[in-house]
């Protein structure tokens, strides 16, 4: 189970899901929330700042280890999404 939540903000809650899903072999990951870069400074993230990095390691995976290899997974700041 993959959530976005971060110990940090939400222990209780998040220890006591981590707890409940073990009871059935079910591991979780903890995801976020990730915070975009200067984050606080005023500046308004891009969505695609970086997409040059990500589709770089998203071809190498590729090359290296073929079709289905990477789950990829992309967190949007609904600031940042055009309405």
């Amino acid at each position: 189970m993959i959530i976005s939540s971060a110990k940090a903000y939400e222990k209780v809650s998040v220890e006591a899901f981590e707890s409940w899903l073990s009871s059935m072999s079910t591991p979780l990951y903890v995801v976020g929330p990730l915070l975009p870069p200067n984050y606080g400074s005023g500046a308004t993230p891009r969505i695609d700042d970086g997409d040059a990095e990500f589709n770089i390691f998203l071809d190498t995976m590729l090359s290296q280890h073929g079709l289905n290899s990477v789950l990829y997974v992309r967190f949007l700041f609904p600031s940042s999404v055009s309405q």
